[in-house]
C-alpha cells in the first residue's frame, strides 16, 4: 500500500482512515471537506474521530455514512456545507469491497488480469438537503480479484490544469493507473503525482491531494 497525503497549506481538509476488523475484514474512508484552511482541518478531525468511535456500531458502510450525514447537517460551519465522503470495507474471504460513495471522486478498481478498471460511482451526497441524496441502505458491491489494485484520491489530483487550461481529469488518471499496474504501489503513487506535476507544468498543486493505492494480494480465497 502507498500513501500520498499533500497539504497545500499547514492543514488541509482532505482525510482518510484505514479500519482494522476483528474478523479480518479492513475499512478504508477518504473524504474532502470544501477548503484547506483551520475550519476545514477541523472538520477533517471531528470526521475522522467520529468515525474511528462508531465504525463498529454499524454493520455496513451506508449506516455509517447515513449517520455522518445526519451529524454534518447539524454543524454550524460553511465548509461542513460540502464535504464528500468514500468508505469502503473489504471481506477477503469472500473477495467482496461493499462500499457507498457520498459525492466523491469516483475510487478505480483495476483489473490487471484484464487490462480494465471499474469505477466506484457516487450514488448519494454526504451533504444534501433532498430525500434523494440520502445514503441509508444504498451500498455497492465490487468483486475483486488477485492481484487487483485500488485507488482512492481527492479532487485535488484530478483537477489540475496546464497552461492552456486543460483540465488532467479522472480519463488520464485511469490510463495512468493502467500504465502503471506492474509497478509496486509505492512506485506508481509517485509515478501518478509525477505525471500530473508534468501536465500542470508546476512542481506545487493547487488544492491539497490524497493518492492511496492498495493492491490486494493473490491467493487462495477461504471459504
Amino acid at each position: 500500500m502507498a500513501v500520498r497525503y499533500l497539504m497545500l497549506e499547514g492543514v488541509g481538509g482532505d482525510f482518510y482512515e484505514f479500519i482494522s476488523f476483528d474478523h479480518g475484514n479492513q475499512g478504508f474512508l477518504i473524504g474532502d471537506v470544501a477548503g484547506h484552511g483551520v475550519e476545514s482541518a477541523l472538520t477533517m478531525a471531528w470526521i475522522v474521530g467520529y468515525v474511528r468511535k462508531a465504525e463498529a456500531e454499524h454493520a455496513g458502510p451506508a449506516g455509517l455514512i447515513a449517520d455522518l450525514r445526519g451529524l454534518l447537517a447539524q454543524m454550524d460551519s460553511e465548509v461542513a456545507s460540502f464535504c464528500t465522503a468514500f468508505y469502503g470495507i473489504y471481506d477477503p474471504s469472500v473477495r467482496v469491497l461493499t462500499y457507498c460513495n457520498a459525492g466523491h471522486p469516483p475510487p478505480m478498481l483495476v483489473h490487471q488480469s484484464a487490462d480494465e478498471l471499474t469505477h466506484l460511482d457516487s450514488h448519494c451526497l454526504l451533504v444534501g438537503p433532498l430525500p434523494e441524496h440520502n445514503c441509508d441502505d444504498l451500498e455497492r458491491h465490487a468483486t475483486v480479484i488477485p492481484g487487483d489494485r485500488l485507488a482512492l484520491y481527492t479532487d485535488g489530483l484530478t483537477e489540475v490544469f496546464n497552461a492552456a487550461g486543460q483540465q488532467w481529469g479522472a480519463e488520464r488518471l485511469s490510463g495512468s493507473l493502467l500504465e502503471t499496474r506492474h509497478l509496486s504501489a509505492d512506485k506508481a503513487a509517485e509515478s501518478i503525482l509525477e505525471r500530473a506535476r508534468s501536465f500542470a507544468g508546476t512542481e506545487r498543486f493547487t488544492d491539497d491531494v490524497t493518492l492511496i493505492v492498495i493492491d490486494f494480494p493473490e491467493g487462495r480465497t477461504h471459504a
